[in-house]
């Protein structure tokens, strides 16, 4: 193990050189920082006067935990082992006389000190946590870290699980139907509760999912214990759950690296992608062999039979592809249930408010609805690119690639909100202009989600999905409170154009912050492997 683990002392040190090297990135990171600890110290100086009830608070930290250990198990039973391994592993550890355990081991530090990076992003929610639930700052600092060491021992048990699809093909067969299960078992207690007696749902519900039973269920509450100790202290069942988890962690890690494991298929798979893309970059990459390469290509993806023409050339020509995709899978070329969605939301709010209110309600559909594709869009098709290794072959600018494979998500979602502010300027008769404007910000949403996704995905990178996706979640909020706090200043400065001011001011903060974060972002296609 000594030689593992100089090799994490050596990926320590060169991750650290690598961001002294990209100096306009450290900076970013740096100012990013600075802005957590300044909302740890100034966010607690507010008060609030509405305190999380208990019962609340029992019933979000189980519903957390049972949707983490059930997207570990998931993970597991898929044969998706949840370690990511960088293809100098795979060259180097892989074909060294170490064991399929020890190299395991060696994955599961490499990804527990990714996991503290986490840390960073759940410290901006501390103010809030603090101001919500009366509990001291260190003692938000403790229910943080605890939570992280929750994720550490439902991915150890995912490891459990993924041995066991190894193990018993049948097992891995029927996972769908195993999550499924799992999933009913919990659904069926509370659709009987909501039936049972249809006045009191909310209270049945809060009565069922905060009952003492589920503390005595194992894993769950065991975790669930663990958890709520900072704010029902000390008991004796928590010395009991803590003993437990340490039990149920060491027996996997035990039981795993005493019995035979193979997973080194999972990581050449993916290193035999980047292995072929090194291979291919030696070659010419002129644009005309570029064209023949595409002209040549076969699209399994296309189930209909339609004609693909691709007029543009290089990164242009991802746009092309996409645009296929979305008339492959979409309704009149690139309408889909999202745009279903949005079309149903702008109906809505044009005939309940259609004989006029005094609330701006343009304005408040135009945050709702950019709020709503800041988290719905989840970063467009772009992120597709990052797993085809062509990509990066492609002899244009890291920019000039991100930004076209962003144009697609960019175009799909201005012909959804150009319908939906369309039937909404009939239902309400508002402004042209004021239309244009909620048009224009909506759009920027969009934006912000994907320039904010392409920041995180050069970030994280090297962070496991489940915990990338968290962590992206989380991160989009931080982006999101710039936007109202410049937006408030702007509007503010701008007051004389009255509600106009907040439309320019939310687009002018959104093509801002996006901006900066492309900047980062665009290194996503500049190396095969950060």
């Amino acid at each position: 193990m000594k030689a593992l683990l100089y090799l994490i002392k050596c990926n320590i040190k060169n991750f650290i050189k690598k961001a002294i090297r990209k100096p306009l990135a450290l900076i970013l990171y740096s100012v990013f920082i600075i802005f957590i600890i300044a909302s740890i110290i100034f966010g607690n100086k507010g008060s609030s006067s509405t305190e999380m009830d208990a019962n609340v608070i029992f019933i979000l930290v189980n519903s957390i935990i049972l949707i983490t250990l059930l997207v570990n198990i998931n993970s597991g039973l898929s044969k998706k082992i949840g370690l990511n391994f960088s293809m100098s592993d795979v060259n180097l550890i892989f074909t060294a006389p170490f064991k399929p355990q020890k190299v395991l081991i060696y994955g599961l530090i490499r990804t527990s000190g990714s996991t503290l990076l986490s840390v960073f992003f759940l410290l901006y929610q501390l103010p809030n946590l603090v101001r919500m639930t009366k509990i001291s700052i260190s003692q938000g600092v403790l229910l943080i870290f605890m939570y992280i060491l929750v994720i550490f021992v439902c991915k150890i048990i995912g490891l459990l699980f993924f041995y066991i699809s190894f193990k018993y093909e049948g097992i891995y067969h029927n996972k769908n139907k195993i999550i499924m299960a799992l999933i009913i078992s919990i659904l069926i207690p509370t659709i009987y509760i909501c039936i049972k007696d249809t006045s009191q749902i909310l209270n049945n519900l809060v009565g069922y999912f905060s009952n003492d039973f589920w503390r005595y269920i194992p894993i769950v509450g065991w975790m669930g214990t663990f958890i709520m100790i900072i704010f029902e202290g000390l008991s004796t069942y928590f010395f009991i759950s803590v003993v437990a988890l340490l039990a149920l962690s060491g027996g996997i890690i035990y039981y795993i690296y005493n019995h035979e494991i193979y997973f080194y298929e999972n990581a050449i798979e993916g290193a035999q992608k980047l292995e072929l893309a090194t291979s291919l970059r030696n070659k010419s990459t002129q644009k005309e062999a570029l064209r023949e390469r595409n002209s040549n290509k076969k699209y399994r993806f296309i189930k209909k039979k339609m004609k693909v023409n691709f007029k543009r050339e290089l990164s242009l020509a991802i746009f092309d592809r996409h645009m296929v995709e979305y008339r492959r899978t979409g309704i009149f070329h690139v309408f889909n249930i999202l745009s279903l969605i949005i079309l149903a939301s702008s109906i809505f709010v044009g005939l309940i408010f259609k004989k006029g209110s005094e609330l701006p309600i343009i304005l408040i559909y135009t945050w709702g609805l950019g709020v709503l594709l800041l988290f719905a869009s989840l970063g467009g098709k772009w992120l597709q690119e990052t797993q085809n290794h062509y990509i990066y072959l492609i002899p244009d600018s890291s920019s000039k690639k991100l930004f076209s494979a962003m144009i697609s998500s960019l175009y799909k979602s201005g012909l959804d909100l150009f319908i939906a502010y369309i039937v909404l300027a009939v239902l309400l008769r508002g402004s042209i202009l004021e239309i244009v404007l909620g048009f224009i910000a909506a759009e920027s949403f969009i934006l912000l989600n994907n320039a904010g996704n392409a920041f995180n995905t050069v970030i994280f990178r090297k962070l496991d999905d489940i915990l990338r996706g968290s962590l992206h979640f989380f991160s989009l909020i931080i982006y999101l409170v710039p936007t109202i706090i410049i937006t408030v200043f702007i509007s503010g400065t701008l007051s004389y154009l009255g509600k106009y001011s907040v439309y320019i001011g939310i687009i002018i903060t959104n093509l801002f912050i996006s901006f900066l974060m492309f900047q980062v972002g665009k290194r996503v296609f500049e190396v095969m492997e950060n």
